[in-house]
This record gives structure tokens, C-alpha cells and sequence, in this order.
């Protein structure tokens, strides 16, 4: 009796404050510091188990034959098992929830929470440790909409006023800002694909996620950018037809990746159980074929540390290599395990637009790569704003504003010449058709 007394008291008085109120964003406090422990968790064992992997690749590289199709297959079981909704990437999966929020809010937990969480980081951690390229970046979008969903059901009982669209969004946006460690790019990425104009009543609560998450990613790694303080000269005519020249090639080559994605997918997920398991089985092996035939280690996980090799070092990159992470992020992804592509993507369009400087102004050559890195996330992604704002935020690149908004755009504009559909608002519209389909209707009987 003294305990629902006392909760009754405190109802009333945070009925009594204002909706801005910093005393009810608690709860988005504690969710920002959890998913920056989570965060930090995640990418330190995502790392290993990539670096484990290689290790056994670089002293028994054909192993590969046998470690990487199983990683898939396993990758893929945990997924099966589990729980379907944690395959992909899962950003769809977050756009199909808010969605739901407020019109079917118990469909969502099909598509968030904390089975859903586990499923997602093992199945992720089975594939990397298996040699697949993908990343944690995209996945960290569903993992933080879950943890805030789940860490607000059980603190709605002191706060009433959490509503489940409120803390998806934040949630999505925290998750995204502490992996790349880019808190304005995780705002972004929440206006320009999560919320849109539903962002003014969500702001505060938001940006507190974003910036508690930040604060706590940091204090356990310290201050950094993800590519580190680049010096950049400041860019002048020269580099025109640079820019020009990487971002249609990336445009191009985006529009036929969300192509692959879309098709691939679909057909895969219309298989059945078995056939599945034998699809992801066979890409696993053609991901190791590839690593035994090319022997080359930058093809399995994120790549992340080969972007800082891009734009910190003089090192001579083919264009082949770029073509050979880009053709196992497609295998890997097309299979169905919990990964997603935005890391191999910004690694993708870094060595490609490295390369191009031999032909066109090579003193600019960490220009031409992050003009390729922004070019080729936007044609993916179709969300210009946030593939600038995080590459720019990421590297410090604000002295090349200007070609980064040109490349971004132009890759938008490009990609959709050659696939008008978003990948993501596909597989937004596939979930919804997944968990909530339409009702049958039976035939009207015949007018005799």
C-alpha cells in the first residue's frame, strides 16, 4: 500500500512538470549510457573475432574452405532459431516499427527487443569470426531501438509519458552516433530516414540519447574521429572532374548493389528452411573461394582500419581490391545474417576514390577518397544528408564541404537512374508484409 502511495505521488508531480522537463528524460539517460557500454562491447569483440579470423587465415589459408561456409551456416541458424527479425541489417526493421508504434504497438515487439538484441550481436560476431565482410554500424541502429523499447517498458511504470515511437527513434539514433562515434551524423540519420517530421517532438529526448551515448563511448575510448583529424587542403577547380568522374562511377555502382540486395533477398527469404541453410552454405564457401584465390586479408569484416590506411597512408590500392570487398559484402549480405553494409560501403568508396587520384590530382588523393565514401553511402543508402554529415564528422572533413555535398548528391541522383526503390523502404514495406499481412478476403458467392 506505502509503495503504490508513493508512486501515486510521484505520477502527480511529474504530471505537474513541464514536457521539456530534464527530470523526464531519465529514462533516456540511462538508456544512452547502456547502449554506450553496448556499443563499446560490441565493436572491441567484433574486432576480435575479425582479427581471429585472420590470424588462422594467415597461417592456414585454405582452413577458410571449411571455417567460412560454416560461420554463415551457423550465422544463419542463430537468425532461423532465434529470431527471423534480426537478419539484415536491421534498419528496416526499426522503420517498420515506428511505424507500427503507434498504430499496433504489440506487432513491434516482433521486430524489436532483447531476444531480438542477443540474436542480432551473436549472429553478427558467428559471421565476422567465419570471415564475412559486414559490419556492426547498421545492426547498432536495431540494437539501440531495442534496448531503449525494453529499458522504457520497464521504467514506464514511474514515467507514463514514454511513448514507444519516442524511444525507438532515440534509440536508433544513439546506436548509430556511438558506433561511428559521430553524434550529429546519428541526428541526421534519425531526421533524414527514421522520423522525419515527427523529429520536433522528439528533439530533446534525442539529442540527450545521442549525446549521454557519445559522452560514454568516449569516456571508456577516449576522444577520437573514427578516421582520424585530417588535414585537408582546401579544394579548388581542379578537383571538378574528380569528383565528378567518382561519384557517377559510385552512383552506378550503388544503384546496381540495392538492386543485387533487393532481388537477392527476396528470392532468398521465398526458400525454404532448408534451402536456406544450402544458400547460406554456398556464398560461404564463395566468400572463401574468393579469400583463397585473392589471399587477400582486407576482404573479411568492416574495414575500417584500411580506411584509416587509405586516408593516413601512401599506400598503391587497386581498384581490384575494391571490387573484391565489394563482391563479399554482397555475398555475405545477400545470406541473410545479421550484418550490414555501411561499413564495407565507406571502405568501398575510399579505395575506389584513392585510386582515381593517380589519373586526376593525386596531392588530393584523401579528398578523392572521401568523395568516394560519400558518393557510393549515398547511392546506397538514398540518405544523402547523413552519408555527409558522417564522413565529414568522422574525419574532420569540413574544408571539403563542398565537393562531399556535390559527391553525395550526385550519387543519390545517379543510383536512381538505375534502381528507383530504396533498399531500406523495400525492406521496410517486406517487414510490414511480414508481420501484419493483409487479411484474406473470401469471394463474394455468386448472384444467381
Amino acid at each position: 500500500m506505502k509503495k503504490d502511495s508513493l508512486l501515486q505521488s510521484w505520477r502527480q508531480i511529474l504530471g505537474r512538470l513541464d514536457g521539456e522537463s530534464l527530470i523526464l528524460k531519465l529514462p533516456f539517460i540511462f538508456s544512452g549510457v547502456a547502449i554506450g557500454l553496448l556499443s563499446v562491447t560490441f565493436a572491441h569483440t567484433a574486432e576480435f573475432a575479425t582479427e581471429a579470423f585472420l590470424e588462422i587465415f594467415r597461417r592456414y589459408p585454405y582452413l577458410a574452405l571449411l571455417i567460412t561456409p560454416l560461420g554463415f551456416v551457423i550465422s544463419r541458424w542463430i537468425v532461423l532459431r532465434f529470431s527471423s527479425a534480426a537478419g539484415g541489417s536491421g534498419i528496416p526493421q526499426v522503420m517498420a516499427a515506428l511505424e507500427l508504434a503507434d498504430k499496433n504497438p504489440a506487432l513491434v515487439r516482433r521486430l524489436l527487443g532483447i531476444k531480438i538484441l542477443l540474436t542480432k550481436i551473436a549472429s553478427n560476431l558467428v559471421v565476422l569470426f567465419g570471415g564475412g565482410t559486414t559490419g556492426r554500424e547498421g545492426p547498432m541502429v536495431q540494437i539501440g531501438a531495442s534496448l531503449f523499447l525494453v529499458l522504457g517498458k520497464r521504467l514506464r511504470s514511474f514515467f507514463p509519458k514514454l511513448d514507444d515511437s519516442t524511444l525507438i527513434a532515440s534509440g536508433g539514433a544513439a546506436g548509430i552516433a556511438a558506433a561511428f562515434n559521430t553524434p550529429l551524423g546519428g541526428i541526421v540519420f534519425a531526421i533524414e530516414e527514421l522520423v522525419g517530421s515527427h523529429f520536433s517532438r522528439m528533439r530533446s529526448s534525442m539529442l540527450i540519447a545521442v549525446i549521454i551515448a557519445g559522452f560514454v563511448a568516449q569516456a571508456l575510448v577516449g576522444p577520437y574521429l573514427m578516421f582520424g583529424n585530417l588535414s585537408l587542403t582546401s579544394p579548388t577547380y581542379t578537383i571538378a572532374a574528380a569528383t565528378l568522374t567518382i561519384s557517377i562511377l559510385m552512383g552506378l555502382l550503388g544503384g546496381v548493389s540495392s538492386k543485387i540486395f533487393m532481388n537477392g533477398q527476396t528470392w532468398v527469404a521465398a526458400q525454404t528452411i532448408r534451402n536456406k541453410y544450402i544458400i547460406s552454405a554456398v556464398l560461404g564457401l564463395a566468400v572463401a573461394i574468393l579469400l583463397v584465390l585473392t589471399r587477400e586479408e582486407h576482404i573479411p569484416g568492416a574495414g575500417i582500419p584500411l580506411i584509416r590506411d587509405v586516408l593516413w597512408k601512401d599506400v598503391p590500392l587497386s581498384p581490384w581490391v575494391a571490387a573484391e570487398k565489394w563482391l563479399g559484402m554482397t555475398l555475405t549480405f545477400v545470406s541473410g545474417i545479421a550484418g550490414g553494409f555501411f561499413a564495407p560501403t565507406l571502405t568501398i568508396g575510399a579505395i575506389f576514390g584513392k585510386s582515381f587520384s593517380v589519373w586526376f590530382v593525386s596531392q588530393q588523393a584523401a579528398t578523392l577518397a572521401l568523395i568516394g565514401m560519400v558518393s557510393l553511402l549515398s547511392s546506397m543508402t538514398r540518405a544523402p544528408f547523413t552519408a555527409l554529415v558522417l564522413v565529414s564528422e568522422m574525419s574532420n572533413g569540413h574544408s571539403v564541404i563542398l565537393p562531399l555535398m556535390l559527391a553525395s548528391l550526385i550519387g543519390l541522383f545517379v543510383s536512381q537512374l538505375v534502381e528507383k526503390r530504396s533498399y531500406y523502404h523495400f525492406q521496410t514495406e517486406f517487414w510490414l508484409k511480414q508481420i501484419n499481412p493483409a487479411p484474406k478476403v473470401e469471394p463474394a458467392e455468386a448472384v444467381k
